[in-house]
């Protein structure tokens, strides 16, 4: 996380920095121990809050995958961590992820450990990432721990590549079908209501609910659609948060999801 610091120098100096640290804590125990008198430590909300909705980070996971593979080989070799991020950093293709590089390099320039570094970037990395590294730190393993993370995220990659296989097909035909429930709703039945209506009969009931729903959904279509996408929105949005996370947890699960789960292992030949 980033803080504004208000610091003050031996010799009477007082000026402003940024700083980037786990916590306030932490931050404040570096900075007086570099004999520096803190005067006020804010979080930088506002360059974090444009950051997250103008210019937010986005890098795929299979990017992420081949970071970890290039670290791990580098480390191997023998190369220090400060000198494997400046290789990474300066031959990454992606803006966002090199942008994240470059922080995390001066995160760890500044003193602060690899994992810390990480976890400092926030809801980017996963926490069971920034968990290896530390372990990996602490143990003087942190190349085997690494491919260890690898492994786990080469196996959530094939997962993720024959699950969204799988669901390819089924998204294409709910698409269609919703498309073309659509214009029959929107444009077919309301072209033939007044044929209907031409008739001077009583409509039967069921076919009266048709056509008030055609009717009504022709004249706000153009409300409804946006109002479903805030909608959809709004739910995304509270679900990552961990309030979020806890209630979609709490939701009813199928009975017999362990026979479930063992059944898409065995179809996608995944070892328990």
């Amino acid at each position: 996380m980033e803080y504004v610091v208000r610091l003050g120098s031996p010799e009477g100096a007082v000026f402003e920095q940024r700083h980037r640290a786990v916590s306030a804590e932490a931050l404040r125990r570096e900075l007086e121990g570099k004999g520096l008198h803190v005067f006020a430590l804010n979080p930088a909300r506002g360059r974090v809050r444009v950051r997250g909705w103008l210019h937010r980070d986005r890098f795929n996971s299979l990017e992420f995958l081949v970071f970890n593979q290039q670290l791990a080989t580098l480390l191997k070799a023998g190369i220090p961590v400060l000198q494997s991020l400046e290789l990474l950093q300066k031959a990454q293709t992606n803006a966002s992820l090199r942008d994240v590089l470059t922080r995390v390099l001066e995160d760890v320039r500044s003193g602060l450990a690899l994992s810390e570094a990480f976890r400092a970037q926030g809801e980017l990395f996963p926490r069971l990432y920034c968990a290896a590294l530390m372990a990996g730190e602490r143990s003087g393993e942190l190349v085997s721990v690494l491919r260890r993370y690898i492994t786990h995220q080469q196996m959530l990659e094939t997962v993720r590549r024959r699950v969204t296989s799988a669901l390819t097909y089924p998204a294409v035909l709910m698409l269609l079908a919703l498309g073309l429930v659509t214009l029959l709703m929107t444009y077919v039945i309301p072209r033939f209501a007044t044929f209907y209506l031409g008739f001077g009969s009583q409509l039967p009931l069921p076919t009266l609910l048709v056509l008030g729903t055609a009717n009504f959904l022709q004249k706000n279509l153009l409300f409804i659609l946006p109002g479903l996408l805030a909608v959809g929105w709004v739910v995304r949005r509270r679900a990552q948060t961990d309030a979020g996370r806890v209630a979609v947890d709490r939701l009813p699960r199928h009975p017999d999801r362990r026979s479930l789960l063992g059944q898409f292992r065995g179809a996608c030949q995944i070892p328990l």
